[in-house]
């Protein structure tokens, strides 16, 4: 986990939506834009440069993305209703698809949940979270790995997806058995939740639920 501190001067925008303004971004659909009153927006960010607007909490974060083929760029801007502001950019492998907000552990501070996935045919996914935890600081939280929790990595190749279910993050992919093809897997859907526990510098996720 890291905590990010840098604070920059700007207006603050109160209200309830979520607005692109990519030119090359695709019109979001109902299902892909949910009201603050659900507590969590989603918005698609495949290969394209994307700039886009979250208010909820009384935040206004402002997420742009450059999505290339094997990585991706995002700067990030978020402001408060009292004064301060965070700025932080970076690189992550893999393509950024989605990004959200939700208050994962119902301490009135929204979690921005950037999902990425990796360029191999084996698209492996993942999710940085990003906590805001005071007017003074963001915490940088990752997922624990998952080979190393036996009953989570069994059967697991990839093709993840990620949702925020009442306020829980939640992971599911199918379940490969030993002699399935790659495009082909035989198993189940696995799904696993994931609670955000802790506070301050000691946010982390652990592992809520997994199912058969």
């Amino acid at each position: 986990m890291k905590t990010i501190k840098n604070f920059i001067l700007t207006p603050v925008i109160l209200g309830s939506v979520l607005i692109n303004t990519s030119a090359h971004h695709k019109t979001a659909t109902n299902n892909e834009i949910r009201s603050n009153e659900g507590a969590h927006k989603t918005m698609s960010l495949v290969n394209k440069k994307s700039r886009n607007y979250f208010i909820t909490n009384n935040y206004f974060i402002e997420i742009n993305t450059f999505c290339h083929e094997k990585t991706g760029n995002l700067k990030m801007l978020v402001s408060s209703a009292k004064r301060t502001v965070k700025k932080l950019e970076l690189s992550v492998a893999g393509t950024i698809i989605k990004s959200q907000t939700a208050d994962l552990n119902y301490n009135g501070f929204p979690e921005i949940l950037i999902h990425t996935r990796s360029a191999d045919t084996e698209a492996y996914g993942s999710v940085i979270c990003f906590s805001i935890n005071t007017d003074s600081e963001i915490v940088k939280i990752s997922l624990p790995d998952i080979y190393r929790n036996a009953d989570a990595c069994k059967g697991y190749r990839g093709h993840d997806t990620f949702t925020i279910e009442n306020n829980t993050l939640v992971r599911k992919f199918p379940v490969y058995n030993v002699n399935d093809a790659g495009n082909n897997p035989a198993g189940n859907t696995r799904i696993i939740k994931y609670a955000l526990v802790g506070s301050g510098e000691k946010l982390r996720f652990v592992i809520s639920e997994i199912s058969k």
